[in-house]
């Protein structure tokens, strides 16, 4: 009985220790169970890092420059077209070889018929630099009387104006130049004049004639100083451009006396009272000019074409028009 127990013990603990050797040759099991209190829990693994970007794709090569074709000769520019109707003004050239042949009354033996029409000025500064208002007596011509080699050489020569419709003759300085723009028809025979001398050669269709704003036609010439604008002590010139001191007969065939100065001057109707025919000599026209009113246009030989004065002529009979 007792054998029987030990075996069986022994058998028991045979049994034990082959299941223990067995479980010996198994790897380790983790526990299922939490971690005991007091242990850290395993550190968490590191992320993988993040994916670097793709490094950009290789620029492409730039194509190999092409060789230069080889130089050519540039062709010249297509012609440009005509411009219509944009001719540009010639210069004239109004020089005439009979222009300083005077008639024995001093005036140029040609006139000059114009063909553009004639119109009236506006005052300002002239070409001569003098300043002229609406009440000189003053006209513009053409550039080709003002030669480059002497460009004043006209300024200061008188004219003589006719309008034929009219009856009417007028004087006037030239002072400026007209007609030096491109498609102009303005000529060496053509003329424009001051406001008065264009009112005063439109004669009774003063009014027709501004509201028109030109007249047709006129004719005219250089002549020497009239006997008025001596008296009113203007300046004036030969037609040839030399000045004129004033003596002798105008074209009129009035007597001239000299260019007046100071309180010898006069304007106004009453030149017609020294200024005509039945004047003889300088003595007698000094003698009327002393009872005649004194001059009343101030200073400066200038200051004379300020007043209103009467320059214009009937040509049937030469009696001044009077503007006052």
């Amino acid at each position: 009985m007792l054998l029987s127990l030990r075996l069986s013990i022994l058998f028991t603990v045979l049994l034990v220790l082959i299941a223990q050797a067995r479980a010996d040759d198994k790897p380790a099991q983790a526990p299922a169970s939490a971690p005991a209190p007091g242990t850290k829990p395993p550190a968490p693994h590191p992320k993988p890092p993040a994916p670097q970007p793709k490094p950009p794709a290789p620029q492409p090569k730039p194509p190999a420059p092409q060789p230069k074709p080889p130089a050519t000769e540039p062709k010249p520019p297509a012609p440009q077209p005509k411009p219509q109707n944009q001719t540009q003004p010639q210069p004239l050239d109004c020089d005439k070889a009979g222009d300083d042949d005077l008639t024995i009354y001093g005036t140029a033996k040609s006139w000059e018929t114009s063909d553009d029409p004639v119109y009236y000025l506006s005052p300002g500064m002239s070409f001569c630099e003098e300043v002229y208002t609406d009440q000189s007596n003053v006209v513009c011509v053409s550039s080709g009387h003002f030669p480059k080699n002497n460009p004043h050489k006209s300024c200061s020569e008188w004219v003589q104006v006719t309008n034929k419709a009219s009856g009417v003759v007028s004087f006037g300085r030239i002072l400026d130049q007209c007609g030096d723009v491109p498609n102009s028809t303005f000529g060496c025979n053509d003329i424009f004049l001051s406001k008065q001398m264009f009112e005063e050669l439109a004669g009774k269709d003063e009014e027709g004639a501004l509201n028109a704003g030109h007249l047709d036609q006129v004719e005219w010439r250089k002549v020497v100083s009239p006997c008025f604008g001596l008296y009113a002590g203007l300046p004036g010139k030969y037609p040839n451009g030399t000045i004129d001191p004033g003596f002798g007969e105008d074209s009129n065939g009035f007597l001239r006396c000299g260019r007046k100065t100071g309180d010898d001057r006069l304007v106004g109707p009453d030149i017609a009272k020294v200024c005509n025919h039945d004047i003889k000599d300088c003595k007698q026209a000094d003698q009327i000019r002393k009872t005649l009113p004194p001059y009343q246009g101030g200073q400066g030989n200038k200051s004379a074409e300020k007043q209103p004065h009467a320059v214009a002529y009937n040509t049937e009979n030469l009696s001044l028009i009077s503007h006052d």
